[in-house]
């Protein structure tokens, strides 16, 4: 969580009751894809009563541990999606997939930056290190992969970090090369 931040005492309270709240659902046995659906709106409603921009750092740490937890009742056979990934092909949005998903990745040097990002944390200076680009070149390509939800810096002039879409939309990709160039 952000270390200066008047609300964090606050957050850190509600934040741990949430957490805490869908832990208790690992004991029960069976999971059902409403319940899992009502935490992520209610985590929708919390992130909307967020009044700082700061406030995406903790909101994404919170929601890649309740991923976890999600991952977690899934390996135990607690949770089975049923619900989800029902979405027909032509249902998706165009400008959506495209420009929040597609885009971000469909560059080299923003592929490679979030392909490191998926091992460790990174400076600026290594990402400009890596990727060969400097100053407004390299800011605008971190740019699109923040306002995408990719990756966010964890307080001004900190480290960069993958979020939990970032890593997934980085593990989908591994997953659909595999298939497509089986060994």
């Amino acid at each position: 969580m952000v270390n200066d931040c008047k609300m964090r005492s606050k957050c850190f309270e509600l934040f741990m009751d949430f957490l805490q709240n869908t832990a208790r659902h690992i004991k029960d046995g069976q999971v059902s894809d409403e319940i899992i659906q009502s935490y992520r709106e209610q985590m929708k409603v919390l992130r909307k009563k967020g009044p700082y921009d700061k406030c995406d750092t903790c909101f994404s740490e919170v929601h890649r541990l309740f991923e976890k937890q999600v991952d977690l009742m899934q390996s135990l056979g607690i949770y089975t999606k049923t619900g989800e990934n029902k979405e027909i092909i032509a249902e998706i949005s165009d400008d959506n997939l495209v420009k929040d998903l597609l885009e971000p990745v469909a560059n080299i040097q923003r592929f490679q930056i979030l392909k490191a990002l998926t091992v460790q944390t990174r400076t600026f200076s290594d990402i400009s290190q890596l990727t060969g680009l400097r100053g407004g070149n390299l800011l605008f390509h971190i740019k699109k992969l923040t306002d995408s939800g990719m990756i966010l810096q964890r307080h001004e002039r900190g480290d960069y970090i993958i979020t939990d879409k970032g890593f997934k939309t980085m593990t989908a990709i591994s997953q659909l090369h595999q298939i497509l160039n089986p060994a």
